[in-house]
């Protein structure tokens, strides 16, 4: 590998603790920035010379910024995990048990309008209109409560997921919040980790998608070789 070229190496939630430890026989690693994940202290043209990226479904918290602490607390299953993914007329919800997939949903509902704007969007900016208007603003808001009731029956069957991944437009994540009843968690949960990538139109589908991405990890490496 040439000066400056980059390497990236995926792993799975299985090899995180091997994976990290082997890095720290060989180097300083450190938080980022952002916190988000490790880096080392040496750097190449102005960029970490390594960067370790651990699964989503073990992310860096306020209480293992230093790599050492984020391996003591690292977990050796994947314990109870909730996916929620929204979008305007579409929503998709999985519930995991480690490897287990104990409980899945999808959720649709006429709510987008024909130039494909979200009918609360529309509402705010536009306000309300006819008869048609009225009834996406309606399924708009008996989605979220779906979602809601959804995610209560899970809870009450399973008790509280150790985690909470999710993918809402932002405008919508209050409102959901907003339903009767409001989902059994606040938006400042600790257990909430927002899923850090693009998400495809709910279905079961991106739903298993979506959860294999959050189930692995990566390192970059830069000008080695």
């Amino acid at each position: 590998m040439s000066d400056g070229a980059e390497h990236i190496e995926t792993f799975g939630w299985q090899d995180c603790a091997e994976r990290l430890d082997a890095l720290l026989s060989e180097r300083t690693m450190l938080a980022s920035r952002t916190g988000k994940h490790f880096v080392s202290a040496e750097e190449i043209d102005g960029n970490p010379a390594v960067e370790f990226f651990a699964p989503q479904c073990f992310p860096l918290t306020s209480e293992t910024q230093v790599p050492q602490e984020f391996l003591e607390q690292l977990s050796e299953d994947l314990g109870e995990h909730l996916i929620v993914l929204i979008q305007a007329g579409a929503a998709a919800l999985g519930w995991w048990r480690d490897e287990e997939a104990v409980h899945s949903k999808v959720i649709k509902a006429y709510v987008v309008r024909g130039r494909g704007r979200s009918q609360t969007l529309h509402v705010k900016t536009k306000g309300k209109s006819r008869y048609g208007s009225r009834l996406r603003l309606q399924n708009a808001q008996k989605q979220l409560v779906d979602i809601s009731e959804k995610i209560h029956e899970w809870w009450s069957e399973g008790g509280a997921p150790d985690r909470i991944f999710y993918s809402c437009p932002q405008r919508s994540w209050p409102e959901l919040f907003a339903a009767r009843p409001p989902p059994p968690f606040d938006q400042r949960d600790e257990r909430l980790v927002k899923i850090p990538m693009h998400v495809h139109v709910p279905n079961l589908e991106e739903l298993q998608r979506v959860r294999r991405k959050l189930l692995r990890g990566r390192v970059v490496v830069r000008g080695e070789g």
